[in-house]
């Protein structure tokens, strides 16, 4: 039996009703590719988090505190809580956590000495690199089959696909 992936209006409630639209047999295998690539990225940051004792949000907050460092951006507590989607509470526990294990330190900021911001330490990079090059590495052998074209087209999909994510999480918040 073959399915269909058209769109079916008559089925519709509104514009942004799933049911109404049905994706062609390419994009839906593109979708599900993603789908498995998250869950087997996720499932090797669990690994290897579980391996150092950190928890797979502790090395989501180190990555954003160290993208922000990149940046040249200093992350608040306040700041992170958005980036990882926490409480304050349970940020705070989060910090505490990484501060302890010796890969993150608290400082006051350089233009506001009342606002405090964090910093990433030379374990954190160091730590990173030992859990996630062997990824990268096999990552890169594969990366490696294509041309510098692809690559550029692989990478602004990604981008705009990461951008729609962010758009469906933002649209699917409930007001409280």
């Amino acid at each position: 039996m073959e399915v269909d992936y058209s769109v079916n209006p008559a089925s519709a409630s509104g514009p942004n009703d799933p049911s109404a639209y049905r994706p062609d047999p390419q994009a839906f295998a593109l979708i599900n590719a993603l789908q498995k690539f998250t869950i087997a990225s996720d499932h090797y940051a669990q690994l290897v988090g579980g391996n150092n004792k950190m928890m797979q949000r502790d090395m989501y907050a180190l990555r954003a505190i160290m993208q922000g460092s990149l940046a040249g951006e200093s992350l608040s507590p306040t700041d992170l809580a958005k980036a990882v989607n926490l409480s304050t509470p349970a940020t705070t526990a989060l910090i505490d956590r990484l501060v302890k294990s010796g890969h993150v330190t608290r400082r006051a900021s350089e233009t506001d000495r009342r606002r405090v911001v964090l910093e990433a330490t030379p374990k954190a990079a160091e730590d990173g690199r030992r859990m996630f090059m062997p990824l990268a590495m096999s990552l890169m052998t594969v990366i490696d089959r294509y041309s510098p074209e692809q690559i550029a087209l692989l990478t602004e999909f990604i981008s705009e696909a990461v951008d729609a994510v962010h758009r469906s999480a933002e649209a699917s918040k409930v007001e409280e």
